[in-house]
């Protein structure tokens, strides 16, 4: 039962990220009003600065129509969460293939989520202090 669920687990964070890796240079294109919705950020909202994340999904979108400067400019650990999603689905992937390797696999991934996680926090924090 356990492998069960752990495959399932595993087929489940293959299948979204690859939607979202699919999605982002889909989104531009299929849906222009995106571009017009206005920035909503709860924490500019209430205390005035912008959050960890403010500027990552435009960073990423730059990113996926090769504008790299603009995608820097926007989120500069954008392209370095691209990466880690395209790792993770990797090392899901590979675990779904190799049952060995599962436990490995979820080390690592916890190693990208909590990188993922700090370099949101030395971005905020660069951005808070030095910006």
């Amino acid at each position: 039962m356990l492998n069960d669920q752990a495959a399932a687990w595993h087929a489940n964070v293959v299948l979204s990220h690859a939607a979202l890796l699919l999605a982002i240079p889909l989104a531009p294109r299929l849906l222009p009003a995106i571009a017009a919705w206005p920035h909503a950020c709860l924490s500019r909202e209430l205390f005035g600065v912008a959050c960890p994340g403010c500027g990552v999904t435009t960073s990423i979108g730059c990113l996926a129509q090769m504008k790299f400067a603009a995608s820097y400019a926007s989120h500069p650990g954008g392209m370095v969460l691209t990466a880690f999603l395209v790792i993770h689905l990797f090392l899901h992937a590979l675990a779904l293939r190799a049952e060995g390797f599962r436990r490995s696999c979820n080390r690592m991934s916890r190693f990208l989520t909590i990188g993922a996680g700090a370099l949101l926090a030395v971005v905020w924090l660069g951005r808070l202090f030095f910006i």
